[in-house]
């Protein structure tokens, strides 16, 4: 059993964290006019970001919503990069917390681990047995029940700051309490723990 972590509000809205995570939403971003807009004045933008996360004013824009096919169709909501850089941070301070509480073979949206990685696993274990399980959960963002969710991370997190802005990534952009958009990085690490 692992206790509980407190005090990572002050270090998600620190300067540090947020310019760690704009470099990081940086390299996974396209390049269209938000995302130009917010990186040509930078440092202006993540002060504003910065105040508005402390005094607890700060609130995701709309989503964009689009469909993907790879394999099968997905739908996609995307938030503005001012939002994507906010979920960053939460990663830049968090994304520790929840590896420890991952499975060493837990490949998905792992630091230092991808596709590469999981597939020189499976080879592993391949060599070790003549049986394996492929299996897709159909529809397992969708599934996701929040209330489930919220106690899952009241196990891991103290700070009632991080809960409230956790709370806004969690909402559907139609609104529902059942699931978790594709597309939010805080998905990915919520997917992985749920």
């Amino acid at each position: 059993f692992m206790k509980r972590v407190g005090g990572l509000w002050p270090d998600l809205t620190s300067f540090k964290a947020l310019v760690t995570a704009l470099k990081r939403t940086r390299r996974a971003a396209s390049l269209n006019a938000n995302t130009l807009s917010f990186c040509s004045d930078q440092e202006r933008e993540l002060i504003q970001l910065q105040r508005d996360l402390r005094a607890m004013r700060y609130c995701p824009g709309p989503y964009r919503a689009f469909t993907i096919w790879d394999p099968k169709p997905r739908r996609i909501a995307s938030l503005p990069f001012r939002d994507r850089v906010v979920q960053n941070a939460i990663g830049v301070v968090a994304s520790d917390v929840f590896n420890r509480r991952q499975i060493a073979d837990s490949y998905a949206s792992q630091p230092g681990k991808g596709v590469h990685a999981a597939v020189a696993r499976a080879r592993y274990f391949a060599g070790r047995s003549r049986y394996f399980l492929k299996c897709d959960v159909q529809n397992y963002f969708g599934s996701i029940d929040h209330e489930i969710l919220k106690t899952q991370l009241h196990r891991i997190f103290k700070d009632r700051e991080l809960f409230q802005l956790m709370d806004l990534f969690m909402t559907q952009p139609d609104g529902s309490v059942r699931g978790l958009p594709i597309g939010n990085l805080t998905s990915q690490f919520w997917g992985n723990h749920y």
